[in-house]
C-alpha cells in the first residue's frame, strides 16, 4: 500500500545521493581526477582543500557536510536493513571527503548512536563504523582504528541479533 511506496521512494532517494557521492569520490580519486572545479588542486583525498563537486563539504561545519550527515545518521536509525545498509555507506563514504577532526566528529557521533535504547541504531551505528574503514582505506583508517574497534567490541556485548551481526561484519570490514 502507501506505506510501502512511501519506503521504496526513501530507499531509492537514499540510494540517489549514495551513488552520487561514490561518483564524486571516483571522479577525485579515480581516471577523471581534474574536473572543472578541482583544475589546480591535484586531486581530492581526505583532507584534501579543492573544492570539487561537493563544495566546502571537506570541512565538518559546512551545511552540506552537516546536511548529509544527519541524513545518514537518520538513514542508520531506520528498521529497514536497505536504509540502515544506505545510511552506512553514506557515512563511509563521508568521511572520504572529511578532515581528520571531521572523521573524529564521526566517530562520537556513531559513538553516542551506539548508546541509544534503539536496537536499530546500535546496529546501524555498528555497520557504519565498518564501512568507515572501508571507505578510508588500510592506511588512512590507521588513526582511527583503536576507537572503531574499541566501539565495536563493546557492541559486540549484545544480546540483540541485528546489532551482533552488523558488529561482525564491520570487524570484518575492519581487517
Amino acid at each position: 500500500g502507501a506505506a510501502t511506496a512511501a519506503a521504496a521512494t526513501a530507499t531509492n532517494i537514499a540510494a540517489a545521493v549514495l551513488c552520487s557521492l561514490r561518483t564524486m569520490v571516483h571522479r577525485k580519486n579515480g581516471p577523471m581526477t581534474v574536473v572543472a572545479s578541482d583544475a589546480g588542486t591535484g586531486g581530492g583525498g581526505p583532507g584534501a582543500d579543492g573544492g570539487g563537486l561537493l563544495p566546502a563539504a571537506h570541512h565538518s561545519g559546512s551545511p552540506t557536510f552537516e546536511n548529509l550527515n544527519s541524513l545518514a545518521t537518520t538513514l542508520l536509525t531506520e528498521n529497514d536493513v536497505a536504509m540502515q545498509r544506505t545510511g552506512a555507506e553514506m557515512a563511509g563514504t563521508l568521511c572520504w571527503f572529511a578532515t581528520e577532526e571531521g572523521v573524529m566528529a564521526n566517530i562520537h557521533r556513531l559513538e553516542a548512536l551506539s548508546q541509544s535504547d534503539n536496537p536499530c541504531a546500535r546496529a546501524g551505528s555498528a555497520l557504519a563504523l565498518g564501512s568507515m574503514c572501508r571507505a578510508l582505506g588500510a592506511m588512512k583508517s590507521v588513526p582511527y582504528l583503536s576507537s572503531i574497534v574499541g566501539l565495536l567490541c563493546v557492541l559486540a556485548r549484545e544480546i540483540e541479533m541485528p546489532v551482533r551481526v552488523w558488529v561482525l561484519h564491520s570487524l570484518w570490514l575492519t581487517v
